[in-house]
């Protein structure tokens, strides 16, 4: 054997001696580590408070352990109909986007009610033993399940608990609607959850800007609710606003000006923590932020299963009432007589009228003719009134020449003169009267009909919110930064019809009566400035429409010779006074004598 030879041996021989030196310690290391690896998982969970070590040789033990290997991240997974495209996250098994389908939001974007980190839902599961993973508590959004089952509208997704059990959440998707059929599972988890348990779902929501006016929306946005065998209601939409309910509750929802997140439970839920919170202005795409803290009773059995449903969609009337159980709340059609007009007349004529017009500009337009012909004898009644007025007025003169310093004797002679003449001043405010929960009806249908959001008309870019022809560098308060044409035009046109009101009444000697015209309409221009279009284009048609009224009466079916004729021969027959005029006149005599007696205690 030759130098080189056994040098090639020997270097050979030194190459192995150290690799079995290095493979003893990487041995060692790794035993090390695993030996320590349980207490310093253990030690980590005890310092962020998920665990207590006071029991650890039971069954839950295996189970915390199984649920330390399922924390990571999430894969996300898509089921669709024909109106909602639905994305889950396998982290939570929850919802991360929910995009409504068909609409849009303000900046021309996808319609998304829920996105990404904007929504939380959590399942909090009581255990019976205290060493279970998360301090007695298991909290779904804190592991990844396995998507068990996948279609097109369907999904399944599991959480084993190392075959003790498994927590399940179905989805179900129907081809069309905005509905999602919803199952909350606990399987084989009989011996590890107590009977009568308190399942707590922890449910908050971000609501992102849909609409073109984000201060409109933010008043309009809340959590509505439906406590067992009462009327559905709402928190606060104007502000904060904080609710523990204990009554049974058979819906939540999250609610925005046109549309909604709903959850309904099929056996109710247990009362509910709710909490209201109006973002600063720094967080200008956020509306509101909602949460709803409820539960609902583990029922000891190896197949737990609690049915729900989501409805997430648009607050479409029809489609709301439908379901039957009050969520069409969360269309704000007005109170008492106002709501049911809405209910009975505008809305079934607006859709009648939508199905055969294609521009909402003119269905508004039809809509006001109808309601305005509709109303229209007792515009002629009313006109009729300012007319006899207006042919009493000289005669009205001359009493207020006669008794100048007199107030109460030109009132007495007033209605006397009314009275014999068939005449009443209040005659024509009835009618008016009579009309007002039609306006009343109107001024709370048009903001909220969805089918005017994003329909443009003339220059307004969408009927369901202010239109502008100026947009101003600055802000004026209780006005805008805005222009709204059609609100002046309201104003215009209510200008006109008072003026014309005003010729035609008796009048007055007040001088600031002289502005009132003027005034109201002002007041209108101010306010409504921010109000959806539909309103304003509505005021106006209905003030242009009156005046035009008014000049076809006044030129075709009021004859003042005649009123007058009328009159005159009222004036001839004799009057019996009912009790309520004989108790108006005693009323006055009583007023003028003592009146009398102040002056002449004055003069002494």
């Amino acid at each position: 054997m030759d130098k080189n030879t056994l040098f090639a041996f020997l270097l050979i021989g030194a190459l192995l001696v150290l690799i079995n030196i290095n493979s003893a310690k990487i041995k060692e290391k790794q035993a090390a580590e695993q030996a320590n690896a349980p207490a310093n998982t253990e030690q980590a969970a005890e310092l962020n408070g998920e665990i207590d070590n006071t029991n650890t040789n039971n069954t839950s033990s295996n189970i915390g352990g199984s649920l330390a290997a399922k924390q990571g991240e999430g894969r996300e997974i898509t089921i669709e109909n024909d109106d909602l495209k639905i994305t889950f996250n396998s982290k939570g098994g929850k919802i991360a986007q929910a995009e409504v389908k068909g609409f849009q939001s303000y900046n021309k974007e996808p319609l998304e009610l829920v996105n990404g980190n904007s929504n939380s839902f959590d399942y909090v599961i009581p255990m019976k033993f205290a060493d279970a993973l998360g301090s007695q508590n298991i909290s779904t959004q804190d592991f990844v399940f396995d998507i068990k089952e996948s279609s097109q509208n369907k999904v399944v997704f599991s959480l084993d608990l190392n075959g003790q059990g498994s927590i399940e959440q179905e989805y179900r998707l129907s081809d069309s609607q905005y509905e999602i059929d919803y199952d909350f599972r606990l399987i084989g988890l009989d011996d590890e959850i107590a009977n009568d348990a308190q399942i707590q779902l922890n449910w908050k929501s971000i609501l992102q800007q849909q609409e073109k006016s984000g201060d409109d929306e933010k008043n309009l946005s809340s959590i509505y609710y439906r406590e067992k065998e009462e009327n559905a209601t709402y928190l606060t939409q104007t502000g904060n606003q904080s609710e523990i309910l204990t009554n049974q509750l058979e819906w939540i929802g999250f609610k925005q000006k046109f549309f909604n997140q709903t959850l309904t439970a099929k056996d109710g839920f247990n009362g509910a923590n709710l909490l209201t919170i109006t973002p600063d202005k720094a967080q200008e795409d956020n509306i509101k932020s909602l949460t709803a803290n409820t539960s609902f009773a583990y029922r000891s059995t190896s197949n737990f299963s609690y049915p729900m449903n989501w409805y997430i969609g648009p607050n479409k009337y029809s489609l709301l009432s439908a379901k039957d159980n009050g969520m069409e709340k969360m269309v704000n059609l007005g109170w008492g007589i106002f709501g049911m007009v809405n209910r009975w007349v505008i809305i079934p004529m607006f859709d009648v009228l939508g199905k055969f017009i294609s521009n909402y500009g003119i269905v508004i337009l039809v809509l006001t003719l109808l309601i305005k012909l509709a109303l229209s004898p007792l515009t002629y009644k009313s006109y009729v009134s300012m007319a006899k007025m207006q042919v009493l007025k000289p005669e009205i003169d001359e009493i207020k020449k006669k008794h100048p310093d007199d107030p109460g004797q030109q009132q007495a002679e007033t209605m006397k003169l009314y009275s014999s003449a068939g005449a009443s001043p209040l005659s024509g405010c009835l009618p008016n009267l009579l009309q007002l929960p039609i306006l009343i009806a109107m001024y709370n249908f048009f903001p909220a009909a969805l089918e005017l959001r994003q329909e443009a008309f003339l220059w307004a870019d969408d009927l369901s919110t202010y239109d502008s022809i100026l947009d101003l560098p600055f802000s004026i308060p209780a006005y805008g930064a805005h222009v709204s044409l059609f609100t002046i035009l309201s104003g215009l046109a209510m200008v006109l019809s008072a003026k014309i009101n005003a010729q035609m009444s008796a009048g007055s000697d007040n001088p600031a009566m002289k502005y009132l015209p003027y005034i109201m309409p002002l007041f209108l221009i101010l306010i409504f400035n921010s109000f959806s279009s539909a309103l304003t284009y509505y005021f106006f048609l209905s003030n242009l429409i009156t005046f035009g009224q008014q000049q076809v009466i006044k030129r075709f079916f009021i004859d003042e010779d005649k009123i007058r004729a009328e009159m005159e021969e009222n004036k001839k027959k004799p009057k019996k006074k009912s009790s309520f005029q004989a108790r108006m006149e005693e009323a006055m005599r009583q007023q003028q004598m003592m009146q009398q007696q102040r002056e002449q205690q004055n003069k002494k």
